[in-house]
């Protein structure tokens, strides 16, 4: 029975993501498996990705930030890896950028990456541009 609340809470949390995922990229909806990997479904419920990843999250511009083992990256809805597992830690893309953790640890250096995988490193002390000079045009 906490199985069934379980798959049905996951069912409506990809439901309000699946809002999040803009244009013509096909839908993909986390799972994950019996031993713990995640993995994603498209809309008719079929395996798209095979659970394969330690960490996933909902895809945004087309691109959803996985983890295997200690480092991240991002794949597109196929499955291929974008941008690739270099990072300690990703976070989704938003307005054409995402954050990324370059080190592990303290949150520093944290670098903001679009698209062409173009970095920006931030530090302690440096004042941060507008994200509005990182994004694509």
């Amino acid at each position: 029975m906490a199985a069934f609340f379980v798959v049905a809470l996951l069912l409506s949390i990809n439901c309000i993501h699946a809002r999040a995922q803009a244009g013509t990229h096909p839908k993909r909806f986390v799972i994950w498996d019996e031993h713990g990997k995640f993995g994603y479904i498209d809309e008719t419920g079929r395996v798209a990705i095979k659970p394969q990843f330690e960490d996933a999250n909902p895809f945004t511009e087309g691109l959803a930030a996985v983890s295997i083992g200690k480092k991240s990256g991002f794949i597109d809805t196929s499955g291929k890896v974008i941008i690739p597992l270099q990072y300690h830690a990703t976070f989704p893309f938003s307005d054409g950028v995402a954050a990324v953790l370059t080190v592990g640890g303290t949150g520093y250096p944290c670098a903001y990456i679009n698209h062409a995988q173009l970095t920006e490193i931030l530090s302690r002390g440096v004042k941060r541009r507008p994200y509005s000079q990182y994004r694509e045009r």
